[in-house]
């Protein structure tokens, strides 16, 4: 396809369009200010120029200018990237020195996608949800069979630019996504009625992330979590550690890396919650027994013989033979080991 550069003073801003661009097969080169993208230029000619407008040492005003003024630079095209705090300054820029696409951040991906297309003159690429299954098997490559199809992947982050580049990462591997700026929002909505895992930054204005993970095991609420941090920190990770975190993972962190990390965190997520609701199902079930039923179920996962049965309660053996009937029927157990297991589970009878 084409060579994209794509100029921004914040890499987590850089990384979700170099993430995005990539996947639609473009080329893509990055700068992190004006001063480094004229070099990277001249180095290499793009076809198109994705630039912040809000920059230290060159913003994209003065880039684009320098461009213009530079015979080798002047034809490429410019698409102005600015905070929506800055739209109305970036557009009158934009008008003053003749670009013309202004996006605002943050962007949805089909827009973005869209508006390179029909700066490039080439037919877009395909929609959004088609390229995100695509993308999600390109970076990971991993059976989805023991996660529930409900799951939700819980995004924390202050930072817009890491909501938008982790949602998409999560939303391309056709995983469901729910994206906070803040540990407060995150707890005002939160319902523990689902597969779900947690991916939280660390440091955040307000509630920490480890302060937040505190406040969810002090509601006994059993949410893996994963735990992202711009810098390493010892004592951090230590703390989120005895917290149970599933893991501790340095910014930026590979697609693959932390989608391998989301997984195994649903697939265990999945297991317990398919674990709690077969205890509550056979606990509606024995809950269902007579009272005469209850001390029959007993006397059988303790091993004992329907004549021994009848000794102990007092019964005839035929009596026993009915209740037994019952208790297997009610119970839905296939035969007395299934019954033993049941029991084990709905925490009647002691593991061994």
């Amino acid at each position: 396809m084409a060579t994209i550069l794509v100029v921004d003073d914040q890499r987590t801003n850089r990384e979700f369009l170099v993430t995005l661009l990539g996947y639609a097969r473009h080329e893509v080169l990055d700068a992190g200010d004006g001063i480094q993208a004229l070099q990277v230029m001249r180095d290499r000619r793009p076809d198109l120029v994705i630039t912040d407008v809000r920059m230290p040492t060159l913003d994209g005003y003065e880039l684009v200018k320098r461009m213009q003024a530079d015979p080798s630079l002047a034809g490429i095209p410019v698409i102005f990237y600015t905070a929506g705090s800055y739209e109305r300054e970036g557009r009158a820029l934009a008008e003053s020195c003749g670009v013309v696409h202004v996006l605002i951040k943050p962007s949805e991906p089909q827009v973005i996608l869209q508006t390179v297309s029909a700066v490039l003159g080439v037919v877009p690429p395909p929609v959004v949800p088609d390229t995100a299954k695509e993308f999600g098997r390109h970076l990971l490559d991993l059976p989805k069979d023991s996660i529930d199809p409900d799951a939700t992947v819980f995004i924390v982050d202050d930072d817009p630019g890491v909501r938008r580049l982790l949602s998409f990462v999560m939303e391309s591997a056709s995983l469901r996504v729910k994206a906070y700026a803040s540990a407060e929002e995150f707890l005002d909505e939160f319902v523990l009625d689902a597969v779900a895992c947690l991916v939280v930054d660390i440091c955040m204005p307000g509630m920490s992330g480890i302060e937040l993970l505190e406040t969810l095991r002090s509601r006994a609420a059993d949410l893996p979590a994963i735990v992202l941090s711009g810098h390493g920190d010892v004592p951090a990770v230590v703390r989120s550690m005895k917290l149970g975190v599933l893991d501790f993972l340095e910014k930026p962190v590979a697609n693959h890396i932390l989608l391998a990390k989301v997984y195994q965190a649903l697939r265990e997520d999945t297991a317990r919650w398919r674990k709690r609701r077969e205890t509550e199902v056979i606990r509606r079930r024995i809950a269902t027994l007579s009272s005469r039923e209850g001390e029959l179920l007993k006397l059988v996962i303790g091993g004992n013989a329907n004549k021994q049965i009848a000794y102990a309660l007092n019964i005839s053996i035929k009596t026993v033979a009915n209740h037994r009937a019952n208790v297997m029927a009610k119970t839905q157990a296939i035969n007395a080991a299934d019954l033993v297991r049941m029991s084990i589970v709905a925490g009647i009878c002691p593991a061994t």
